[in-house]
């Protein structure tokens, strides 16, 4: 069988050859392998990976996002001003790299994103040791390790979760139908779902940095065509991120995300370490003197990717005495057993904005 780029004729095998270190015709690179997340796919063209350097959670709804329960039953009130200690949190892991929005564009048709289609796919990574003037906020060709439970096995290190179709027009990017995966309350990460992402792309694009063998930069072994240009940034200014993106957090990955510290030592409620921020959700938060500091909410939404439960949602969720999420009900109102059963269909809205650079995202 001929590789990507070659003709068969008589049954012999002509033109590129994708994986032989040398760059021929219809490659954009050739690093000598057939490995995905090392710079240069599997086809031998280049790998357009971008990361937020900063992610602003939005406390209401818009035009763009016509429904944000889950950041909306987050009042700003009580203790040291709740949309800012939470807001302030984020920042810090984005900046030290310990969370991050990372999206891969597959089978990109115009690597400047003026134009053209994508498929867009989402992974976790943690950074490659930050040094000198770099960091989360500033890492333009930084080298981030693929988080491997984010993707399947070599050689394609496909991600998991399900990729969102995109296309670019006039320079903005517009994607969705596929899934995210995001933090906002502590480094745990939350699985967005029903995605719908738009993202304006810096212009001009520029050529992608070169290493000597450290980050930033690709290495000289990936063979990169010396004329190839690639959007460096998207999203605006970290000062003002235009980048938007709206979907819908699973219920699931709520129930693995720990209570803070903050609201495990001020709800009434009595939150502690066996808690997760499903619980809060459904149960609220009530703090003294100063009342709700969250909403008690149901989820409002389905994730379609995931197995109805009962008789499909919305779906309702019931907690213990201890404020432990242990029932559910369907949108018929029968008892879903077992309750667990909900927690991959039941989903919560949510809207941030982001920025972007574009980063290397490397397997181990």
């Amino acid at each position: 069988m001929c590789t990507a780029g070659q003709t068969c004729t008589a049954g012999t095998c002509t033109g590129a050859v994708c994986g032989n270190h040398i760059r021929e015709a219809g490659e954009q690179c050739d690093d000598g392998n057939l490995v995905d997340l090392d710079g240069c796919d599997s086809t031998c063209h280049f790998e357009q990976e971008t990361r937020s350097t900063q992610v602003v959670l939005q406390w209401a709804h818009d035009t763009f996002c016509t429904h944000d329960v889950l950041l909306e039953a987050v009042l700003n009130a009580g203790f040291a001003n709740v949309h800012s200690t939470i807001q302030g949190d984020l920042n810090t892991y984005v900046t030290n790299g310990t969370t991050g929005v990372l999206l891969k564009y597959f089978a990109i048709t115009d690597l400047t994103g003026q134009s053209g289609t994508t498929t867009v796919g989402s992974y976790n990574g943690v950074p490659v040791t930050y040094t000198g003037a770099f960091n989360g906020n500033t890492d333009l060709d930084w080298w981030y390790t693929l988080d491997t439970t984010t993707a399947g096995g070599a050689p394609l290190y496909t991600p998991t979760s399900v990729e969102s179709a995109g296309t670019f027009t006039a320079g903005v990017l517009n994607a969705a139908g596929g899934h995210v995966l995001l933090s906002a309350f502590g480094t745990s990460l939350l699985d967005m779902a029903s995605i719908k992402l738009q993202l304006p792309i810096a212009s001009p694009a520029t050529a992608p940095g070169m290493s000597a063998g450290t980050p930033p930069g690709h290495l000289a072994t990936e063979n990169l065509d010396p004329t190839l240009t690639s959007f460096a940034k998207g999203g605006g200014t970290n000062a003002a991120p235009t980048g938007l993106l709206c979907g819908n957090v699973t219920a699931a990955s709520l129930a693995l995300t720990p209570v803070p510290a903050q609201l495990q030592s001020n709800c009434n409620q009595g939150y502690g370490a066996t808690n997760n921020m499903l619980d809060v959700f459904v149960g609220g938060c009530t703090a003294a003197i100063v009342g709700t500091i969250i909403t008690a909410v149901q989820p409002d939404q389905i994730n379609p990717d995931a197995p109805a439960a009962g008789g499909g949602g919305l779906y309702k969720f019931q907690e213990s005495a201890t404020h432990h999420v242990d029932g559910c009900t369907d949108k018929n109102g029968a008892v879903v057993t077992p309750y667990t059963a909900c927690l991959a269909p039941a989903a919560y809205s949510m809207y941030v904005k982001i920025a972007v650079d574009r980063v290397i995202l490397k397997h181990p």
